[in-house]
Parts: structure tokens; C-alpha cells; sequence
């Protein structure tokens, strides 16, 4: 597979897998009334993008621009195919739960 391919799908996968941790919280919130309990549970939930990302090896920016000094200058096309991956990825999941949610 090409490696810019590659860079992008595994930044879409990011993008789902942080979108996936942020609806789940959401949902914690606005399901359980007790809003102390909402926020311990969310908490607990949101994680769980980050563990897919970490599990899963995909590219997300916030975990890939802190290398940005530490690497040549073709490391900043790498950061942009990543940021628009993660990009495309949580507008895809914000469409999905858009359609299930509304």
C-alpha cells in the first residue's frame, strides 16, 4: 500500500476512534441523571478512543505533533495528511451519530 495511504486511512481511524470516546461520553451525560455519576462515567468512556488509537497503532495528531522539531521537513506533509485523516474520520462518525441520535 502507498505510504501516504496508509498515513491517511490510520489518521481516519484516529479521527473514528476519538469521536467514538467523545459520543460515548456525551451519551453518559445526557443519559444519567445524576450529574456527578455522568461525569465519573463519561470520564471513564472517553478513554476509550485513546485506547483504540494506542491498541490499534493509528495516527493521531495530537500524539504526532509534539515530533515535529525531532524530524525533517517532509515530517510536516506527514502532520497535514494526518490532521485531514483525523479530520475526515470524526466528520464521518459525526455523520453516523448525527443519523442514529437525531
Amino acid at each position: 500500500m502507498d505510504k501516504h495511504l496508509k498515513t491517511f486511512l490510520l489518521g481516519i481511524g484516529a479521527g473514528l476512534a476519538i469521536a467514538l470516546g467523545g459520543i460515548l461520553n456525551i451519551v453518559a451525560k445526557a443519559y444519567i441523571s445524576n450529574a456527578e455519576v455522568s461525569k465519573i462515567v463519561g470520564s471513564f468512556l472517553f478513554p476509550i478512543g485513546l485506547t483504540l488509537v494506542c491498541y490499534l497503532g493509528l495516527n493521531l495528531y495530537t500524539g504526532k505533533i509534539g515530533y515535529l522539531l525531532d524530524n525533517k521537513k517532509d515530517y510536516i506533509g506527514f502532520l497535514g495528511l494526518v490532521y485531514l485523516g483525523n479530520l475526515v474520520g470524526s466528520l464521518i462518525f459525526g455523520f453516523i451519530a448525527f443519523a442514529i441520535f437525531k
